[in-house]
């Protein structure tokens, strides 16, 4: 409900489909159990409902993040260009922390 909340707050409000709610759902709690190979078999398209929960979901604001984590874990190489939009907009600051962040791993 939150989420729906959050999402009507926009200018023009994004709708999920059935599987970015189902990782939506997964991915609330607090304190996660599953990890991101996991969450993707909740869905047939992972990886865009990882970018579009990373780019959408405001509320819990782990959510975005924790998506954005499973993106750069699991599809860093295919979704370069998303990645490469997150560190150039100012509107995903958090996005683009977390890329960073990622990266020292590299």
């Amino acid at each position: 409900m939150v989420f729906l909340l959050a999402l009507a707050a926009h200018a023009s409000p994004a709708t999920p489909t059935e599987s970015q709610s189902a990782l939506y759902q997964a991915m609330t709690p607090r304190h996660l159990e599953q990890s991101c190979s996991a969450l993707s078999t909740l869905s047939a398209t992972p990886q865009a409902d990882f970018v579009w929960l990373a780019e959408n979901a405001e509320r819990p604001s782990w959510v975005a993040i924790r998506s954005a984590e499973c993106v750069l874990e699991l599809y860093a190489e295919p979704a370069a260009a998303d990645l490469t939009r997150w560190m150039q907009s100012p509107n995903t600051l958090g996005l683009a922390l977390t890329t960073v962040h990622a990266m020292d791993g590299v």
